[in-house]
């Protein structure tokens, strides 16, 4: 196989995670980096080839690993989901992005996980490099209720106890939620610049909280208000490319609307 068999899940991962860089959904500092436009593959200084082979990878699962586009610091892409960075990493490092949690058993070789997912109940996106499909699966959610229930599933396996996707299938819902602005990703202000950086909570689903205290009611409300932003700054929910995306002048009103509005809300120590 080449890298043209994997063409919809390369271009699917790399739309979404410049869609991420776009948004501003991750630290100012946080490069995306992506595989040389030469080769299509990360150089070897990037992407240790021989250190993801050690680690149990089939040769085609490596191939995909070196194809596809990272953050220099795993990002998270919605609740209790974060993507898992395959570049920049020992043996070690590769060998447990390939375990199955809760479980002593390793995935096969040619199955290679997209994203961690926290606690068992976030989405990991594995991806068969043989079978070319995803299975967004859930580990606690998404398991057999005993190990027995299912003979046909070995333990390494158990996320094929979910149907299989296309990549596109599997991941447009997760692009659209960020490209409509349904999930806003909001930075954790340290000093009064630019020096923002996202707190692994600071995900707000357009959606009212169930249970919320008046306080971090108003706090989500007011985080909502980023929305607008966006959509002033010339977003559009509907549009791959954002061309008339302003995002400097974005930038700019994000960190003064953060500073003056959301950042007081956090500090009060009133609840009503």
């Amino acid at each position: 196989m080449t890298l043209s068999d994997h063409h919809e899940l390369i271009s699917t991962v790399t739309e979404l995670k410049s869609l991420l860089n776009t948004l501003a959904a991750v630290d100012l500092d946080n490069t995306l980096i992506l595989p040389s436009t030469e080769t299509g593959v990360h150089l070897p200084d990037v992407f240790d080839v021989n250190a993801a082979m050690a680690a149990g990878f089939s040769a085609e699962a490596v191939l995909v690993l070196s194809a596809l586009p990272y953050f220099d610091a795993s990002v998270r892409l919605g609740h209790s989901v974060s993507e898992l960075v395959y570049i920049g990493c020992d043996q070690g490092a590769i060998e447990s992005c390939r375990e199955v949690l809760g479980k002593d058993a390793m995935m096969p070789p040619e199955a290679l996980s997209l994203t961690l997912s926290e606690g068992g109940y976030g989405i990991q996106y594995v991806y068969d490099t043989e079978e070319k499909v995803i299975y967004p699966w859930a580990p606690v959610l998404n398991t057999p209720p005993t190990e027995d229930e299912d003979e046909s599933i070995g333990q390494g396996e158990l996320y094929k106890y979910v149907a299989p996707k296309s990549p596109r299938e599997a991941l447009q819902p997760v692009i659209d939620r960020f490209r409509k602005l349904h999930i806003i990703m909001r930075p954790l202000m340290v000093e009064e610049d630019m020096n923002l950086e996202f707190n692994e909570d600071d995900d707000y689903e357009h959606v009212l909280p169930e249970v919320v205290d008046p306080k971090d009611l108003k706090v989500w409300q007011a985080v909502m208000h980023l929305k607008d932003l966006y959509l002033e700054c010339g977003w559009d929910v509907n549009s791959v490319k954002q061309t008339t995306f302003r995002r400097d002048e974005f930038l700019d009103k994000r960190r003064r609307y953060l500073l003056d509005f959301v950042q007081p809300l956090e500090d009060s120590d009133e609840d009503a």
